[in-house]
């Protein structure tokens, strides 16, 4: 049972490894640190949106696109938190009442 889960987890890295190794292959270079990071993290984060998106269903994609650009956004502060906050957890009735839960 355990070379089960070793197999497995020796998988996903390898796949990780192959996804993160593209990225930096793909990603601009840049002499000063601070962008060249920031270009790693941007090639980095698409790659693996890449990579996820192609085991998803049609029918998940857009709500997985939602969730990472949601994510991307109040991590880089384009988005205030309680924007998305407010996004998520606002619902309309069939009457057109304002539901929050």
């Amino acid at each position: 049972m355990t070379s089960f889960f070793f197999v497995k987890l020796s998988f996903c890295f390898q796949a990780f490894n192959v996804v993160f190794s593209r990225a930096i292959e793909r990603s601009e270079a840049s002499e000063d640190l601070k962008e060249r990071v920031f270009n790693l993290i941007d090639t980095t984060t698409y790659s693996v949106f890449q990579y996820t998106t192609r085991g998803l269903f049609e029918c998940d994609k857009l709500t997985f696109t939602a969730q990472v650009a949601m994510q991307v956004t109040t991590t880089r502060r384009y988005l205030p938190p309680t924007a998305v906050h407010f996004l998520c957890n606002v619902y309309f009735t069939r009457k057109g009442s304002l539901v929050i839960f």
